[in-house]
């Protein structure tokens, strides 16, 4: 009877164990799996790790991307293959919802009350030359693209910052309020407006169309191809003005001419400087 009551005791002890190892099996320190061998059988408990949540649709038909965000950050680039990829990190799938309906892909905040956190990233990428309107309006989390190819791209932003970098863009449009904008690449006609953040816009080729860039304490830096046809109007109340292709330096408002004048271009700021390179 006894020794009925011992092997009792016995199992009851492996039971106990075994449940404490299912409990903690999430919570293992540096994500190590715990193993364990009772008689002839043996088992493994390892931590679950988060993988981003992915989309992927085909790009045959794409012409818009639209997104409507709140505090998740975005980054657009290309493909390596002919298929749309949309990732999903830090928790931001819990946030957001991902469309493809008609040639337009939509993402936007299906749950306006989680809270949002700088980890918090969608990830699109896309093929070479698909994305014919880019529209994005966000709040605080940042913006960046590379390699994008497309005829308009509209961004407005609260306090997140936007960085374009190797893009060939017709029509760039951007509205910010504190956060910073630079964008390099290859841009025919631009239009920026920011209160607080720097702007920095940097063309391979001239400017085609009237194009004008306007901050009100943010510094304001141009580069165009030295060969740009354009009529430069500025004005700085209490920054400077600074012109290195015809070495004008000025602290007050003027107009600048370069080739015929044939593109108007327009730069003013209230407190931030004015560089023209």
């Amino acid at each position: 009877m006894k020794n009925n009551n011992i092997i009792g005791f016995i199992w009851l002890g492996l039971a106990l164990v075994l449940t404490l190892l299912l409990f903690r099996g999430l919570g293992i320190p540096n994500g190590k799996p715990i193993s364990f061998n009772i008689g002839n059988g043996s088992g493994i408990f390892e931590r679950k790790s988060e993988t981003p949540k992915e989309n992927t649709f085909p790009a045959t038909e794409l012409k818009k991307i639209a997104l409507e965000l709140k505090g998740t950050s975005v980054e657009i680039s290309t493909s390596e293959d002919s298929d749309i990829h949309v990732d999903f990190s830090g928790g931001a799938e819990e946030r957001c919802k991902v469309k493809m309906d008609g040639g337009r892909l939509s993402v936007e905040e299906k749950a306006k009350g989680l809270p949002g956190g700088m980890k918090q990233k969608i990830s699109i990428r896309i093929p070479s030359g698909k994305a014919d309107y880019v529209n994005i309006e966000i709040i605080s989390g940042s913006v960046q693209m590379e390699g994008i190819v497309a005829s308009t791209a509209d961004v407005e932003s609260v306090s997140g910052s936007l960085q374009l970098s190797n893009c060939k863009i017709k029509y760039l449009g951007v509205e910010s309020v504190s956060g910073s904008t630079s964008a390099d690449g290859e841009f025919e006609q631009f239009s920026v407006e920011s209160i607080s953040g720097s702007v920095k816009i940097s063309s391979g080729i001239p400017i085609a169309q009237k194009s004008r860039i306007e901050s009100t304490s943010g510094s304001v830096k141009l580069r165009l191809p030295r060969d740009s046809d354009y009529k430069l109007e500025y004005e700085s109340i209490s920054g400077s003005f600074h012109d290195d292709i015809s070495g004008t330096h000025s602290s007050k408002r003027g107009t600048l001419k370069s080739g015929n004048g044939s593109v108007p271009i327009s730069v003013s700021t209230i407190s931030g400087s004015l560089h023209i390179e």
